[in-house]
Parts: structure tokens; sequence; C-alpha cells
């Protein structure tokens, strides 16, 4: 792992969940800031992943609430998750997975806000990391904010 200058949180579980080994590299998430959608008011929030095969609560973050109150890693805002398969069976998982969920909750009382999707995990690579704005969708299909995402793969030593 490099290092940095902040701390990363551990992600709840290895990847693929439930395989047993050495630690191959690591994934990295961060996602730094919600950007609410007027009229949706801004919000404290809380967002949970949970990878497929997962079991448990997953890994919650607490990003800022706009990209002027984004927050530094040190906050909720990235975690690390270790790759304990060999590149080609990491490939398949992620193609097999499809999708990434993101569910968005209030911090206050874990009500769900709504959800964020991202796909083609399986272009992941080393040089190639998924980064971008995601809409957040509520329930009733009606988009409250966006959400900035960040998915790369990390060497174990650099």
């Amino acid at each position: 792992m490099h290092a940095s200058k902040f701390e990363h949180m551990i992600g709840s579980t290895s990847l693929p969940p439930k395989i047993e080994g050495q630690v191959r590299r690591y994934i990295k998430v961060e996602i730094p800031f919600l950007s609410w959608v007027p009229p949706t008011p801004a919000q404290d929030a809380l967002v949970k992943v949970l990878w497929w095969g997962e079991e448990g609560g997953g890994t919650v973050f607490r990003p800022g609430r706009s990209r002027k109150q984004r927050k530094d890693a040190s906050e909720m805002t990235c975690a690390l998750y270790q790759v304990r398969s060999g590149p080609k069976q990491f490939l398949e998982y992620l193609k097999d997975m499809k999708v990434l969920c993101l569910q968005v909750i209030q911090a206050t009382n874990n009500n769900a806000i709504g959800q964020a999707f991202i796909q083609r995990l399986h272009q992941l690579s080393p040089g190639k990391p998924i980064k971008g704005l995601y809409p957040v969708i509520t329930s009733s299909n009606t988009k409250v904010a966006d959400i900035q995402i960040n998915i790369s793969m990390e060497p174990l030593n650099s």
C-alpha cells in the first residue's frame, strides 16, 4: 500500500467475499461528496457499500454534502478492500457482480434516501480507475443527488 497522509478505513470484507488466501492488491473506494439536486435540501447522509456476496452491514462512508464541503480521506470517505484472488478470478467476480449498489441513507435515522449504481466494474484495472458522478435515485425514480465515486486498484507496495 502506498504511503498517504490520510488514514483509510478498512473495508468490511475482502474481495471476493469469503475467499481466503494472501492479499494480492487493494481496491480503494473513495466517496468524497454528495451534491444535492434542488429542491432536495442538503442533508447529512451516509453511504453504505455492500459487495456482491458480502454478508453483514457493508462499509459505511460519510461524504461531504457538496463539492465545496468535500471531506478528506481521514473523515470516513475512503476505504481499502483487500483483494485475495488472482487477476483473472477477480475480473470474473466483477463480471458476475455486474453492478455495485451504493445505498444512501439519512445519517440521523438510517432511513433510505436513494441508491446509486456503478456499472461496468469489469473495466476496472490497475491503470484504469472508475470515477465520476453517479445519480442517486429514490424508490419513486426521482434524482435527488449526484455522488462522486472513485474506485481504483492499488498495489500492495509502491
